[in-house]
């Protein structure tokens, strides 16, 4: 599932942008450059705010591996548009960012049993433990439901008025550049 957002530029950017013919190449590569920036500067931001501390929009630090997993794609020049992505390679990163409510397999797997637990008396008169106990538990299916805590949307909501001041400024510097 991918989403995406739409960024409203400032009002001197929108009269350019009107007054344009066509997508100038300087202006697409100068939202190129704000865009990798904006969106390296977000990277950051998800990783600080929302996969370090623990809350309802926020998931906190378990392992590590989620907020490592974090990158943004490079920008690139598609026909009258750029794009770019930030996301993760993490199975399980998309679980967070938009929920999930379903049936899931759970595998087979050993637990201790400490009732199982079998000990000899020493000559001393102290336990030893000589046999551990273990339970098997059989694989089985659960009922899951996770809410979406959308940790890269929102921090992209959050970033939204610096994307839209970097790239005005970005549409701005071309359009100076050419007039000239």
């Amino acid at each position: 599932m991918s989403d995406s957002i739409d960024i409203k530029l400032t009002s001197n950017a929108q009269e350019i942008a009107a007054q344009v013919k066509g997508f100038p190449k300087e202006m697409a590569e100068g939202i190129v450059r704000a865009l990798d920036y904006e969106n390296e500067l977000s990277v950051g931001y998800i990783q600080k705010n929302k996969l370090s501390k623990r809350g309802p929009t926020t998931l906190g630090v378990i392992t590590n591996r989620l907020r490592g997993s974090i990158r943004k794609s490079e920008a690139t020049i598609s026909g009258n548009s750029v794009v770019s992505a930030i996301g993760s390679n993490v199975v399980y990163a998309g679980v967070h960012e938009f929920g999930f409510n379903g049936t899931v397999n759970v595998q087979g797997f050993r637990r201790k049993d400490h009732r199982g637990d079998q000990f000899a008396v020493t000559k001393r008169g102290s336990r030893r433990l000589t046999a551990s106990g273990v339970a098997f538990v059989r694989p089985f299916q659960r009922k899951m439901r996770m809410p979406a805590r959308a940790p890269i949307q929102t921090s992209i909501d959050e970033r939204t008025r610096d994307y839209t001041d970097a790239i005005s400024v970005a549409i701005l510097q071309a359009w100076e550049g050419k007039k000239s």
